[in-house]
């Protein structure tokens, strides 16, 4: 008897439409992540974690931060709040200047960033 194959969408479901993900590497080797939970409209909060335990961030390793209002990019802001609220030192402001901001920041000390979600 053939198996019934399940035919869905799972990146519309409502609970992972609104998440994004990326692994931290460093060196090769998986070094942490960025969560990234967003509103269900746009006026919303966005929330991001940062863990890191490898590389220059490790000793920083539960970031948490947030960011709200329009007109401006929020995710970079939370990543940036989460950083900022850590108290990592020599921290450029990318807040609201868009991923690749944060991409190149985090490259700046050895990272790469891998969407995974």
């Amino acid at each position: 008897m053939a198996k019934r194959q399940l035919n869905f969408d799972i990146y519309h479901h409502p609970a992972v439409a609104r998440v994004s993900a990326f692994v931290l590497v460093f060196n090769g080797e998986r070094a942490g992540r960025i969560i990234l939970a967003f509103p269900s409209d746009g006026a919303g909060i966005v929330k991001a974690s940062v863990n890191a335990w490898a590389g220059p961030l490790a000793d920083y390793n539960a970031m948490r931060g947030t960011a709200g209002g329009y007109g401006y990019d929020k995710m970079s802001s939370a990543i940036w709040d989460a950083l900022y609220r850590a108290d990592v030192p020599d921290l450029d402001d990318f807040g609201g200047r868009g991923e690749s901001s944060v991409r190149t920041w985090f490259e700046s000390l050895g990272y790469q960033l891998w969407d995974v979600l």
